[in-house]
């Protein structure tokens, strides 16, 4: 939404990882997407390619400089992501592909507010089924289930940096899976 792209749908990357791909309301060169990017998200945006039209990205927050390789796969003309190293960019250029990098936090930062009204509702819909719930500082949202006690207690913890599994048969067990020990 930050961006102002529509159509936005997730698509697969080829080791698994789910990216956004989106459209510009009208192609525009990579300089404007550029002073877009900066505005949107309060950054100063490195950059290669800036005469190419843009119409379609793929974004991809925090550390998504290797899914330059995707850019094409997935008919879009940009990578918007973070964390780009330099021989990222120079791929990029022999690609043909615009690659923006926006900074890790800027481009993570924009879905802190949806997050937490999540956790709030969340926590709400809980409290109004019976539960008791607490909210650690819009960080952590713990709803008691039973006694409370570690006992019978269920927990549910996420992290917003999700990296790919990568090898599978380096797991003890299966990454995507709940196993109880």
């Amino acid at each position: 939404k930050v961006l102002k792209l529509s159509n936005i749908q997730k698509v697969a990357a080829s080791d698994g990882f789910m990216i956004n791909k989106g459209t510009l309301s009208t192609g525009t060169t990579a300089d404007r997407l550029a002073e877009h990017i900066n505005s949107a998200l309060n950054t100063r945006v490195k950059y290669n390619l800036p005469d190419r039209t843009v119409k379609n990205v793929l974004v991809c927050s925090g550390s998504g400089g290797n899914y330059v390789y995707e850019v094409k796969k997935h008919k879009c003309d940009a990578l918007i992501t973070a964390d780009v190293k330099h021989n990222i960019f120079i791929d990029a250029q022999w690609l043909g592909v615009t690659v923006f990098d926006a900074g890790h936090f800027e481009t993570e930062n924009v879905i802190i507010g949806p997050l937490k009204n999540m956790l709030e509702k969340a926590l709400f819909d809980a409290q109004s089924l019976g539960f008791e719930v607490k909210n650690y500082d819009n960080y952590i949202g713990e709803v008691i289930y039973g006694s409370g006690s570690d006992e019978d207690g269920v927990a549910v913890l996420c992290h917003l940096d999700v990296v790919p599994a990568g090898d599978l048969s380096k797991w003890n067990t299966p990454p995507f899976e709940c196993v109880e020990k």
